[in-house]
C-alpha cells in the first residue's frame, strides 16, 4: 500500500491507498488548501506496520517511525 499524511484542522491524518495509484493524483483530490506533510509506502510484516520510502511525484519523503505511529494510532480508533 501507499500513503500520504495530510495536515487538517484536527491534526495530521493518514490516507492509505493501493500501490497502483499515484501519490500526487490522490493528494490533489483533497484540494490545494490541504498540505501533504509526508508520503511513501506502508507494509505489514509479521504483524508489524512500517512506513518507508518516498513519493517522487510529490517530492516528499516518509518520516519513518513518525508516520508509522500516526497510521497505527488511526487504525486503532
Amino acid at each position: 500500500m501507499k500513503y500520504i499524511i495530510i495536515q487538517i484542522k484536527e491534526g495530521e491524518t493518514p490516507v492509505l491507498f493501493p500501490k497502483y495509484l499515484f501519490h500526487d493524483i490522490v493528494a490533489e483530490k483533497f484540494g490545494k488548501n490541504i498540505k501533504v506533510v509526508s508520503a511513501g509506502k506502508v507494509k505489514l510484516d509479521n504483524g508489524k506496520l512500517e512506513c518507508y520510502g518516498e513519493s517522487t511525484g510529490l517530492k516528499i519523503k516518509s518520516r519513518g517511525a513518525v508516520d508509522t505511529d500516526i497510521v497505527e494510532k488511526h487504525l486503532k480508533v
